[in-house]
């Protein structure tokens, strides 16, 4: 990745400016120190707050230096995902569409599909495992507390479509067992399936792309996800 500063939000935009504008001159001496060997590549990384004109600045300055790939950062850092989808709508269409784009941080699973419906194809997030650390699985019908008390007698798992053993083979009961009696094997089980859980969705997004189905794959599961736990819903979810 290039050298850049992630600009704060929120923030004045003559601040954002400067900001980016020093992030593009790093850009561009990061390409001209990067050395081309196989199994390398670097990324420049467009920023520009929420601002279309900015971002677009952005992103012509880095098409104009070159790159192997196009990160988009400064997202994610609490300006909610409307701002963050409107942002990405006035951004992907500036980035090369034979290069891979990247979203850097991001995020939520509906985060993620929808910066997929919007043309990014990666991501990073430490959100399943910090998620699992702290008793939140990841699922069909969205997340899950496990510290919630009415899991103690739940004989289901986790998830059954996630094809992981901590998802299928082990109960929401004995799961939370371990959450309260804070033995690490709980955390353990909830980052697994957590992993999982993303992995699974992410194939799911390559075949829907494949299929031509994304924006229907995209319909469905944000139903899924609204829909909820109707127990974890009736007491408090998460």
């Amino acid at each position: 990745m290039a050298f850049d500063e992630c600009t704060p939000y929120p923030a004045e935009k003559p601040a954002v400016a400067d900001s980016m504008r020093m992030s593009m001159r790093w850009a561009a001496r990061s390409k001209s120190a990067f050395v081309q060997r196989p199994g390398y590549a670097l990324f420049g990384i467009v920023q520009g707050g929420v601002h279309s004109d900015l971002r677009a600045e952005s992103a012509a300055a880095l098409r104009t230096v070159g790159f192997d790939g196009y990160a988009i950062g400064g997202l994610a850092v609490g300006e909610g995902q409307e701002l963050m989808f409107s942002t990405l709508d006035v951004t992907v269409p500036h980035l090369p569409a034979d290069a891979p784009r990247y979203l850097m941080g991001v995020g939520k699973p509906l985060d993620i599909v929808g910066a997929v419906v919007r043309g990014v194809d990666m991501f990073d997030c430490v959100l399943p495992t910090r998620s699992g650390r702290t008793a939140q699985a990841f699922t069909r019908l969205g997340p899950l507390n496990m510290r919630n008390a009415r899991h103690a007698g739940d004989p289901c798992p986790l998830d059954e479509s996630v094809p992981c053993d901590a998802s299928r083979n082990y109960s929401r009961a004995y799961i939370h067992h371990l959450v309260k009696s804070e033995e690490l094997l709980g955390l353990m089980l909830l980052s697994w399936h957590n992993v999982a859980f993303y992995q699974k969705l992410m194939a799911d997004l390559r075949a829907a792309i494949r299929a031509g189905t994304l924006s229907q794959f995209a319909a469905a599961f944000a139903a899924d996800q609204a829909r909820g736990d109707p127990e974890e819903s009736d007491n408090g979810g998460t």
